[in-house]
């Protein structure tokens, strides 16, 4: 198996428009208190890269890679590898977002599974624990270095929490790569919700009484927010939800599924 050959060295050691504000930010330039776990046992785990200055599918600089493929040996690898924030305090009051940037090292050998988990930081992670965002990499230009925002569930608001990345369920591509781990609170600009990625749309939109989910997966939730960040009361039936109530204008919507949350802009009329 022939990759894509780039340069970058592993080394082992480890104000927002729209009124948002940085709870948390993490470049990876000297990254502290973050733990890794190799839990497939197989002597690869998350690695910092540093000094990269030719762009690696639209990484560049430091950030964090995890191997599904062993370029010294040319073996294929099937990864399960876990990286851990150190502990997080959320504010109580949202909405509140979580922002990284993440892409393969390689567009012809993309196909890295992923998935993201805010857990309380007391509680010990296992497989069986609901993922905020999972997904699988395609091949080609969407591989490159993308910025995906997910809503953090508003059951952990007040919290100390850890956000996991979880590299799995992929056999012999090459690098998954992570960096800017963002931490957000505020009202998210339309532009910087991530549509194109999204595994959920509302209709219609706008809306006058009723706004319809459609997802493959299972609704558990959701949460209205108005443009100033205030929670709105609403009501979720099934895929539905009750808007007749809200006063006219644009709102945010963070929808919790047995998979994943999203965030999305909708507007009552």
């Amino acid at each position: 198996m022939k990759k894509i050959l780039f340069s970058f060295a592993l080394v082992t050691t480890m104000s927002v428009a729209n009124a948002q504000t940085v709870i948390f930010n993490e470049t990876f330039d000297n990254p502290t208190g973050w733990t890794n776990t190799d839990t497939d046992g197989d002597g690869f785990t998350w690695e910092q890269i540093t000094g990269i200055t030719q762009p690696v599918n639209g990484f560049t600089d430091n950030f964090m890679a995890s191997a599904s493929y062993d370029d010294n040996m040319g073996d294929d690898l099937t990864p399960n590898n876990l990286l851990a924030s150190p502990s997080i305090t959320l504010p109580a009051t949202g909405p509140l977002n979580l922002r990284f940037t993440i892409g393969a090292a390689d567009p012809q050998w993309a196909a890295e599974h992923y998935a993201v988990y805010i857990l309380p930081a007391a509680t010990a992670f296992t497989a069986s624990a609901t993922p905020v965002k999972e997904a699988t990499l395609v091949n080609g230009a969407t591989s490159a270095a993308t910025v995906q925002t997910v809503a953090i569930p508003n059951s952990l608001y007040g919290q100390a929490v850890k956000v996991y990345f979880r590299h799995f369920n992929c056999t012999g591509q090459y690098y998954l790569l992570l960096d800017d781990v963002k931490v957000l609170q505020g009202v998210l600009a339309t532009n910087e919700i991530d549509a194109k990625n999204s595994t959920i749309a509302v209709y219609p939109n706008p809306t006058t009484d009723r706004l319809n989910i459609n997802t493959k997966d299972r609704v558990k939730s959701v949460t209205v927010y108005d443009m100033s960040g205030r929670k709105v009361a609403t009501k979720l039936e099934g895929t539905s939800v009750d808007v007749r109530n809200l006063e006219n204008g644009a709102y945010t919507i963070a929808i919790e599924t047995n998979k994943e949350t999203q965030t999305t802009k909708f507007i009552k009329k």
